[in-house]
């Protein structure tokens, strides 16, 4: 635990977690749709801006409103976008739906 210690040190603590956990980011050998959005989660963490909300936690994570999550959580019978008759999912619905 880094609590009590100097800010400085709290900080270098922080920075070699960061690493750690970059270093097993990149290590896992399963491609998911967050590891495409954030190849470098230093930049991610360190950054001074953006910040995260419902929305962005529903696309980051795939748990939300695209069909093919709420099919494999039985809430809709279908994983077919209702525009275009593709498989909606976060990466459809950001980058390729015309909706």
């Amino acid at each position: 635990m880094i609590q009590g210690k100097p800010p400085k040190e709290k900080k270098a603590i922080r920075k070699q977690t960061i690493e750690r956990w970059q270093k097993m980011w990149e290590e896992e050998v399963e491609e998911s749709w967050t590891k495409q959005l954030i190849p470098d989660l230093r930049k991610r963490y360190w950054r001074e801006f953006g910040e995260t909300n419902y929305y962005i936690t529903q696309v980051l994570t795939g748990h939300g409103c695209f069909q093919d999550y709420l099919r494999r959580i039985r809430k809709v019978d279908t994983e077919t976008c209702p525009n275009c008759e593709k498989v909606d999912t976060a990466a459809h619905t950001i980058l390729e739906c015309e909706r």
